[in-house]
């Protein structure tokens, strides 16, 4: 975590500042910066101290962690009535080749109270901390890199923190930088500390991706992608479909194979399917209602849609046309698994086959599948943009149906991915995610689900979110849960319990695992849990520090994850 003020009197810090982080691997540092330099560049009675770059002392820090998510909520209190004189930091980033000068070198001078250096000097300065941090862990049980929680040491030294800052800043509001692994006991607990008249808030660093770049591959294989399915990184294959039977299924053609089909056109009042394939519904164009008010790149067009595959039995009433079985059979003939994928069932992947239409202009408005596999959307047609995102920490209970993020400022795409016509673009569950067609031809695809991989490291990374979701990815926890106990066939039920308790059964599970002692799960241990020859995804699942193998530590660190966010209403765990 990091702990920052948002605005110090007078600092430009530049993409740094007064911050405390205890990571993903509970080390409290500074960690690395990404500007040569910051410093102050004024002190109290100055004249330009009025300048537009320190409006906002702390915008910069802020956007190193944030990027274009940071948000401003600057202080509007100006920082030259205040009586307290104004720190001067140096902090020096580490030497590049054929460079001199300090390496991550730090000095601090505070001309006003001693109280105030100590204090600036205990929590910004990054050697003291390092031995504060020695001394602490001396009495510590647990391991280095063991991710500390709400009740330990760190935590309470931060809580100290708020206390400084509150005594002899209280004027500015604090945010507490954390990651996807902080729960919601850490962040209440801490949020407790704080002292009445203190504005404390929460941002959360999406430490699992580092970066939100979504590549862009051709001529790839399976080796290669693998590690961002394990991930749940989207990403795009620009020839992701070559070689599929389907993948001269553009409108044209499907009007002309199944003239006797009907489709619907997304975004009405009715599911049914009230427009015959070979009818002119290419040149159909309708607004979604209330198109006007929806956030810049979103799609304003309504597309057509068809999900006979996976819908027609269980639905007939939504009026599928004629001869609706014989016409699955041939969509499931005409499905293959791709070229980059691991060999699978091509069938299954057929019978979950929807179809989707976009004339020039239309999309699929923001929305979350209702299932846990991964989706693969082939483009036989045109061009897409696609723009993805995780949920918020804290997801609206209301779900994410189409459409409906875009009313509540939720929508902040992190992903942005562009799919030409005879690509492959990968979804994961649980990521809420747009389309939009962008070039001049009716754009076709056809999205399938399949089993293998599954996206490990990313269930790991956003579960106690997604538990939060009534529906959707809220039903994965059966999978999850799979993960969490090494899909041993004989392990126990994970039962909901607060983190105390669950630590004890986590201990005791992890201690049946290891049977060597030696704190390392090895490949032969998962071998013996699992049962299986490739263990990859649970490596990937518990390697939280991601250094190739699986430690006891991690494997309690996950078992207790899982089991505190059952505490929520869990409506997947009916499906074991």
């Amino acid at each position: 975590m990091r702990i920052f003020l948002r605005q110090m009197d007078g600092i430009d810090t530049g993409g740094c500042g007064t911050s405390w982080r205890s990571g993903l691997r509970g080390v409290g540092s500074l960690g690395d910066v990404d500007d040569r330099s910051c410093h102050v560049a004024h002190a109290p009675g100055e004249k330009d101290h009025a300048k537009d770059e320190e409006a906002s002392a702390a915008a910069g820090a802020a956007s190193y962690w944030r990027g274009t998510r940071v948000r401003q909520e600057e202080e509007q209190r100006p920082w030259w009535r205040l009586n307290l004189p104004a720190p001067q930091i140096q902090i020096d980033a580490p030497r590049q080749d054929g460079e001199t000068g300090e390496n991550g070198s730090m000095s601090i001078e505070y001309d006003g109270y001693d109280l105030v250096q100590e204090c600036l000097e205990y929590y910004v300065d990054k050697s003291l901390e390092a031995r504060n941090q020695r001394r602490v862990y001396e009495k510590e049980l647990h391991a280095l890199n063991q991710r500390e929680n709400a009740d330990r040491s760190l935590h309470k030294d931060l809580g100290l923190s708020l206390r400084c800052l509150a005594r002899f800043f209280w004027h500015y509001p604090v945010v507490i930088f954390h990651t996807n692994g902080s729960t919601q006991a850490e962040l209440a607990w801490l949020k407790s500390l704080a002292p009445p008249h203190m504005k404390v808030s929460f941002e959360e660093v999406l430490a699992h991706y580092r970066t939100f770049d979504a590549p862009s591959l051709t001529d790839t294989s399976y080796e290669e992608v693998r590690k961002y399915l394990l991930e749940g990184r989207p990403f795009v294959i620009t020839d992701g479909a070559r070689g599929l039977p389907m993948s001269v299924w553009d409108c044209d053609f499907v009007k002309q194979a199944f003239p006797q089909s009907r489709i619907r056109q997304e975004g009405g009042r009715s599911e049914r399917n009230a427009i015959k394939m070979n009818s002119n519904w290419q040149q159909k164009v309708s607004k979604y209602p209330g198109a006007e008010k929806y956030p810049e790149g979103a799609p304003r067009i309504r597309p057509f849609y068809w999900d006979i595959a996976k819908a027609y039995e269980d639905e007939k009433e939504r009026q599928w046309g004629k001869d609706p079985r014989k016409v699955v059979q041939q969509i499931v003939k005409t499905s293959q698994v791709p070229y980059w994928l691991p060999p699978q069932s091509a069938t299954e992947m057929g019978h979950s086959s929807e179809m989707w239409f976009h004339p020039k202009g239309a999309g699929a408005r923001a929305h979350m599948d209702p299932h846990c596999k991964t989706t693969v959307s082939f483009c036989f047609s045109g061009q897409r943009k696609w723009r993805m995102m995780v949920p918020p920490p804290n997801p609206h209970p209301a779900g994410y149906f189409d459409g409906e993020i875009y009313g509540r400022g939720e929508w902040r795409p992190t992903f942005e991915l562009l799919a030409p016509n005879g690509s492959a673009v990968v979804v994961y569950p649980g990521m809420v995610h747009e389309t939009l067609s962008t070039g001049e031809e009716c754009s076709s695809s056809v999205s399938q689900t399949f089993e293998h991989p599954v996206p490990a490291a990313y269930f790991r990374a956003f579960w106690p979110r997604f538990a939060r979701v009534k529906e959707d990815v809220g039903g994965c926890a059966f999978l999850v849960e799979q993960l969490v106990t090494l899909r041993a066939p004989q392990a126990p039920r994970v039962r909901a319990a607060p983190e105390v308790v669950a630590r004890k059964a986590a201990k005791h599970f992890a201690h049946k695992v290891d049977f060597d002692g030696d704190g390392v799960i090895s490949e032969m241990e998962l071998l013996r849990a699992s049962g299986q020859d490739d263990n990859s995804e649970l490596i990937s699942f518990h390697d939280t520090n991601r250094d190739g193998k699986v430690t006891t530590a991690e494997l309690v660190a996950s078992y207790v994850m899982f089991a505190t966010s059952l505490m929520e209403e869990q409506p997947g765990r009916t499906e074991l």
